[in-house]
C-alpha cells in the first residue's frame, strides 16, 4: 500500500524555516530553531582597498544593534554619526545593510560630509565579514571614494 506524505515549509520565529511532514494519522515536525540573535556590538576592522582617498591600513568601527519596538535599531560608537539600515536573520546568518553619515571639517576649515555604506554578514560563530564603500564630499567641491573589506566579531 502506498502512503501519501505531504511536505510543507513552516516559518517559525524570526524567519526560521523547518519542514513539517504530515502522514496518515501522524504529525512530524522540527524543534524550535531560533534565528541568530543580531543584538550587541558588531566590531569590525575596515581594511582599505582601491580608491582615491589615500587610506592605507585599517580603521575600527563598531555598530550596535538593539531590538526596538518596530524592529532592529542601528547605532555607531560615535554619537555624531547617524546610521540607517536593515538587519535580517535566518537560522544560520544575519545580514546587515547600513549607511553611516557624519560631518566634519578639514584642517583648512572646509566642511565635508562622509558616508560609509556596508553590507555585513554575521554567522553562527559570531564572525562578521563584509564589504563596502567610503565616500567623502567637501563643500569646496572636492571628493574621494574608497572600497574596503570588513572583518570582526559580535559581542
Amino acid at each position: 500500500m502506498e502512503e501519501n506524505v505531504m511536505i510543507r515549509n513552516a516559518w517559525i520565529g524570526w524567519g526560521t524555516m523547518c519542514s513539517v511532514a504530515i502522514a496518515v494519522a501522524a504529525l512530524s515536525g522540527c524543534a524550535d530553531d531560533p534565528a541568530i540573535d543580531p543584538t550587541g556590538n558588531w566590531s569590525v576592522s575596515l581594511s582599505w582597498g582601491a580608491g582615491t582617498c589615500g587610506f592605507t591600513g585599517s580603521a575600527p568601527v563598531t555598530l550596535t544593534v538593539t531590538q526596538g519596538p518596530n524592529g532592529y535599531v542601528l547605532a555607531e560608537n560615535d554619537p555624531n554619526t547617524s546610521v540607517v539600515g536593515t538587519v535580517q536573520c535566518t537560522a544560520d546568518k544575519c545580514s546587515m545593510s547600513a549607511t553611516e553619515t557624519a560631518s566634519g571639517t578639514y584642517d583648512d576649515g572646509t566642511p565635508y560630509t562622509a558616508s560609509i555604506s556596508s553590507n555585513l554578514a554575521l554567522d553562527a560563530n559570531k564572525k562578521v565579514t563584509g564589504t563596502g564603500q567610503y565616500g567623502e564630499h567637501g563643500d569646496d567641491g572636492s571628493s574621494c571614494s574608497q572600497t574596503f573589506t570588513a572583518t570582526g566579531s559580535k559581542s
